[in-house]
């Protein structure tokens, strides 16, 4: 029978490695697991491992780059996980303080505006330190249904078709963010769907509701922008959100 040996993660040390990267680690002969921690700016150098790798970034804006290829810049929606096989070289830079720990820094609840009824996501991590300097304006995308919800947010029937439309929204916004954008809020009253980003300068959000229109004719999409450099809509969010 094996060696069995219990682990506290929180007796495990964290180590710097550079001012900018910090990192836990615990390792047997075939297999590690390690929490990250990126400040912004942080640029892990270009490495591979022997072993095939699962990553999860929870929090945070990170990009990366594969064997050389152009970066693509991932916006956290809620915590995603991509696999690397064994040998593959790969580069991080954190566009915003990441942080691997598990938390769920997403919350689901319903709320009344006036007569109307109101679903709503809202991702709460920034509630403390919002980058609201490097993403100083709100985007907003409108997507009105085409089905009678009667009585609920959407028809169920037309679920499939706005998760649909929703998932290339994510996409493009990944595509033409270019590491200046972060989506925080789906707000949706019955008939409508509301999606708000914040971005920066870097951001094209103009060419991701062009493409989220063509992509999907038989819909209505609409989009707006603003300067909003103290987040005050995302503070005013934050207050309609349960505690805990």
């Amino acid at each position: 029978m094996s060696d069995v040996r219990h682990q506290s993660w929180n007796d495990v040390r964290l180590e710097a490695l550079t001012p900018l990267i910090s990192h836990r680690l615990v390792a047997s002969e075939t297999m590690m697991l390690v929490d990250v921690y990126l400040k912004h700016g942080a640029i892990v150098p270009a490495h591979d491992h022997v072993n095939e790798q699962l990553t999860q970034a929870l929090s945070g804006i990170t990009g990366k780059r594969l064997a050389g290829a152009s970066v693509l810049w991932r916006l956290h929606r809620w915590p995603s996980w991509w696999p690397t096989r064994a040998r593959y070289p790969r580069v991080f830079r954190a566009r915003a303080d990441r942080v691997n720990v598990t938390v769920v820094t997403w919350k689901f609840f319903e709320i009344r505006d006036g007569d109307t009824k109101a679903q709503v996501l809202l991702d709460h991590r920034f509630a403390e330190e919002p980058p609201s300097a490097a993403m100083p304006n709100i985007g907003w995308f409108g997507v009105w249904c085409n089905e009678e919800p009667k009585g609920a947010y959407w028809s169920p029937t037309e679920a499939p078709a706005l998760d649909a439309l929703e998932e290339d929204l994510i996409t493009l916004a990944e595509k033409h963010g270019n590491g200046w954008a972060v989506y925080l809020r789906r707000y949706a009253t019955p008939g409508l769907r509301e999606y708000y980003f914040y971005f920066g300068e870097g951001a094209d959000m103009g060419t991701v509701a062009a493409g989220l229109a063509g992509t999907h004719p038989g819909y209505r999409v609409e989009f707006e922008a603003r300067p909003d450099p103290t987040w005050s809509g995302y503070a005013s969010w934050l207050k309609d959100a349960p505690l805990g």
